[in-house]
């Protein structure tokens, strides 16, 4: 059997992505996930990589929690946005920080540049 045959896609080449997607309930804190592809189905994709959890400022503090690397399935219909990052992109290093204008930045070692959140 092929990944053809399956539905699964396996590209070969290493994919570094940044993925935000919608949790299911109220309250929910954003979820940014950044890591290595390992799978693409038509219902999910398959990530090794590091969850980021943060909320809407309040006040002066700027939480950002962080995962410990794990393999996840994000199924497609909760994925808002996928972002392609260079292939050196060291995620497994990186932090995040929200800034005084609610946008996510990343410090660390990041090729080409810097995140923000899109």
């Amino acid at each position: 059997m092929t990944a053809k045959d399956t539905g699964y896609r396996n590209t070969g080449a290493k994919m570094v992505v940044k993925v935000r997607w919608l949790k299911p309930y109220e309250g929910a804190q954003n979820h940014i996930c950044i890591g290595e592809v390992l799978v693409e189905t038509p219902q999910c994709l398959k990530v090794l990589g590091k969850t980021y959890h943060f909320r809407k400022p309040q006040g002066n503090m700027r939480a950002v929690q962080t995962s410990a690397i794990k393999v996840r399935w994000i199924p497609w219909s909760r994925i808002e946005v996928v972002t392609e990052l260079h292939p050196d992109t060291d995620w497994r290093n990186l932090q995040l920080k929200v800034d005084n204008n609610n946008r996510v930045s990343v410090t660390g070692s990041v090729a080409h540049g810097e995140l923000v959140a899109d």
